[in-house]
């Protein structure tokens, strides 16, 4: 883009100024120490140095779809046809972070424990902090000592931001291993961080850590530099089977009617994201990718469609015939049409918030007593006079509700071991149906001009579809509904002239 400005001279000439250029000279590639502790996507694709890292090898998604069906004529106007209908979906691409911390191989896992059991001995004894204090059954946290500790000229912390901390407290108590070990980590701060490793990472020794320590620079993350490193791979699928019956008749008698019916099942290692949004979905885990497998978030096994059109039987020409062209033009060539859709609820994942494995997976729940099956008839309202399964909108069987409004914890709470995975499960939403109508009417005016008269009432019985009820094991609403998920009724009217 070029500036040009006047010299303000008679014959208005312009003067061309030097451009500027930022930075003077671009000679990657660049050293990742200039971008320590930003939270940049490094790329791991060789000769590219913007966006997340892509495989070279990466390849267009593609889908594979394959059908069998039987059609068998009942009558002159009516056909039944059953039709199996699958495809695959192989190579989606997926962006997720490789930036896992680690609890595992580097022992902090068996130190988290250690310190919760100090903690406990010191709140036995009155004092709320899970540092070494000599106490009988406590013992030495190096890892952690070392993360609080002085380094160079930076003194050691305070016991507030350390031993003492409420929030490292309650991940100790709460089982949340990943997460106090990704505060340590620190992502863009280099807090705890920098006391850890020392001067073995250069851009700490820049900030004055300048004490050697003997843990690698890559003792959380694989790679420090970052705050964010991301992945691209084609490893994604999808997958989708279902069985589907119809029935359809033709125009007789002035009227059509399809009817349909369709169990299915759609699987996927990406239930809540396309490939194509381009944003970061992460796994559970990095080390376990096969956990994500599980039903995508639109998945409705069942469901039940019926349309069709009816010609009323009044005008010219109909079994009522009408032979006055006004009331003709009155009463005759109206029809009504109508949409009804009966479906199953969608399946959803009930999980916790709490980091026990690492820094992003949902570790899932602790469901103690209960099958899942179980689980949801607790959050149903009158299950045995509602088979269809209605979730509750004011609150759940009142065994599963605590007086905080919680769930009662020894049955269902938020998983807390630290390094593992609790119960990870789905529940089949509600049933929802509905019915949309139509009337239309046209009218000839004359041989040039016609008039088309057209009403739609969009979920004309006002049959609202709920929202899920809260999933969450700690929100004093669990178990209640407390949105709608399809609008009231809605009324269009239309009108058209035609020359």
């Amino acid at each position: 883009i070029e500036f040009w400005v006047s010299n303000g001279g008679p014959d208005r000439t312009f003067d061309h100024p030097q451009f500027l250029v930022a930075p003077a000279k671009f000679t990657p590639p660049f050293s990742e120490y200039q971008f320590a502790f930003q939270g940049y996507d490094v790329s791991t694709n060789a000769g590219k140095s913007n966006g997340p890292g892509k495989l070279p090898t990466m390849l267009n998604p593609y889908v594979q779809s394959w059908n069998f069906g039987i059609q068998r004529e009942l009558s002159r106007s009516t056909v039944l046809e059953v039709r199996y209908v699958g495809n695959k979906t192989t190579h989606k691409w997926r962006q997720y972070t490789i930036s896992e911390v680690n609890i595992f191989e580097n022992g902090f896992l068996t130190e988290f424990q250690n310190a919760q059991r100090n903690l406990s001995i010191s709140q036995a004894a009155g004092v709320s902090s899970f540092q070494n204090r000599g106490l009988a059954g406590q013992v030495a946290l190096p890892i952690l000592e070392t993360s609080f500790g002085a380094n160079g000229s930076n003194a050691a912390l305070a016991a507030g931001s350390s031993w003492t901390s409420a929030t490292f407290i309650n991940d100790l108590l709460q089982g949340q291993a990943g997460r106090l070990a990704a505060s340590l980590q620190g992502g863009s701060s280099p807090t705890y961080y920098c006391r850890l490793v020392g001067s073995n990472f250069g851009p700490c020794a820049d900030l004055g850590y300048t004490s050697p320590r003997s843990y690698p620079i890559n003792f959380w993350v694989p790679n420090p530099y970052v705050f964010e490193n991301d992945n691209a791979n084609d490893t994604s699928w999808g997958n989708y089977n279902g069985l589907q019956v119809e029935f359809r008749q033709r125009l007789r008698y002035g009227a059509t009617l399809t009817a349909s019916y369709t169990w299915s099942h759609a699987l996927t290692d990406m239930p809540t994201q396309s490939s194509a949004s381009g944003n970061v979905l992460n796994y559970t885990t990095i080390r376990n990718f096969a956990l994500d497998k599980g039903p995508i978030s639109n998945d409705r096994r069942q469901s039940y469609k019926f349309y069709g059109t009816y010609e009323l039987p009044f005008g010219a020409g109909k079994k009522f015939n009408i032979t006055n062209p006004v009331l003709n033009r009155i009463l005759g060539g109206w029809m009504i049409g109508g949409i009804s859709t009966v479906v199953s609820g969608a399946e959803n994942f009930v999980g916790s918030t709490y980091q026990t494995l690492n820094n992003f997976g949902n570790p899932g729940v602790n469901l103690q007593g209960l099958t899942s099956t179980q689980f949801r008839n607790m959050l149903l309202e009158s299950p045995r006079n509602n088979p269809a399964g209605v979730f509750s909108l004011t609150t759940a069987d009142p065994s599963l509700i605590a007086a905080s409004g919680t769930s009662v914890q020894s049955i269902f709470a938020p998983w807390t071991t630290a390094g593992t995975l609790g119960r990870r499960f789905y529940i089949t939403g509600a049933w929802y149906w509905s019915l949309n109508t139509s009337i239309n009417k046209d009218v000839r005016i004359n041989d040039r001009a016609r008039l088309t008269l057209q009403g739609e009432f969009l979920n004309v019985l006002n049959h609202p579809e709920f929202d899920l009820p809260s999933f969450s094991p700690t929100s004093t609403t669990f178990g209640q509904v407390t949105s709608s998920m399809v609008g009231p009724r809605n009324i269009e009217l239309r009108g058209y002239i035609r020359w």
